[in-house]
């Protein structure tokens, strides 16, 4: 990873008034440039992945501070049968009024492999203002050689705000 990806986009496209008086499907738009931590990878990972912590933050309207990570990066080698192969991990986007968990799945990023890599999410959960959100929507995310950038678009229901 090095350098290459020292800064990440991510977008997230959901809709605009996600705190409207009425309970429903809902957008936000955010954009996070991580910060990216080469680490040590756990136990039982394969010799030559390289492991990351992902961490980001920004402001949303109608939200205030809005945080991610960290979240372990594990990337395969070019050369190995893992790289492409279907991950799935669990996203959290921390609000100062709750919390909302996507499901993310979709190929596994490669070490130093530049190109578009396409990637589902689906709401699991939520707490405080996203208690019981639900949600899907695709992610796009274009891996550059010097950094990425991540879309996401797609749909929340807040079932209890009002």
């Amino acid at each position: 990873m090095g350098a290459w990806r020292a800064l990440l986009l991510v977008t997230f496209v959901f809709s605009a008034a996600a705190c409207s008086s009425s309970p429903g499907a809902r957008s936000l738009s955010l954009s996070f440039h991580d910060r990216v931590r080469s680490t040590s990878c756990p136990a039982g990972t394969p010799e030559g992945f390289g492991c990351f912590l992902l961490r980001s933050r920004t402001q949303a309207e109608g939200f205030g501070n809005v945080k991610t990570g960290p979240t372990l990066d594990v990337e395969a080698p070019q050369s190995s049968a893992a790289c492409g192969r279907r991950i799935t991990f669990l996203q959290r986007l921390r609000f100062a009024d709750g919390a909302l968990t996507a499901r993310v799945s979709g190929p596994r990023f490669c070490l130093y492999r530049v190109g578009v890599v396409r990637r589902h999410f689906r709401v699991v959960g939520g707490t405080g203002a996203f208690a019981d959100a639900t949600g899907s929507g695709a992610v796009t995310v274009v891996i550059e050689s010097v950094g990425a950038v991540e879309k996401w678009q797609g749909s929340v229901t807040l079932p209890h705000h009002g």
